[in-house]
């Protein structure tokens, strides 16, 4: 076999096995976002930032076909090779923690100050 045509094989098998995992970091088959938080301690976050987690953006990014979860930084999964207990797994400098993915979006960062800000990563993963 040339060499030109190992590459070409070796890509295309490459392409294959990445192609199931769902795009962007999360690793979900769509737009995705994870807000991670410390259930016990949302009392301290800033008003706006509490009203983040029951804001009406999620649904507005479901309904534009994005996923999403929002979690305690402790949660268990039945299933920890799940995107989504990967993505929890994920380093994070800090807690509340928001992942924003999409196959051409993609950011990890401390939660925003609102929901407007969140609002704004959300549309960036659905365009």
């Amino acid at each position: 076999m040339k060499t030109l045509d190992k590459i070409l094989l070796f890509a295309a098998i490459y392409l294959i096995a990445t192609s199931f995992q769902g795009g962007g970091i999360i690793g979900v088959d769509r737009p995705a976002a994870l807000l991670v938080y410390e259930k016990s301690a949302a009392s301290r976050l800033s008003q706006e930032q509490n009203a983040i987690l029951t804001s009406d953006i999620w649904e507005q990014f479901r309904s534009m076909g994005g996923d999403y979860r929002i979690l305690d930084k402790d949660s268990k999964f039945n299933d920890p090779s799940s995107p989504w207990a990967k993505a929890i797994q994920r380093d994070r400098d800090s807690i509340p923690w928001l992942i924003v993915s999409s196959d051409n979006f993609n950011t990890e960062q401390p939660l925003p100050a609102n929901s407007a800000e969140v609002g704004k990563l959300l549309m960036r993963a659905v365009q």
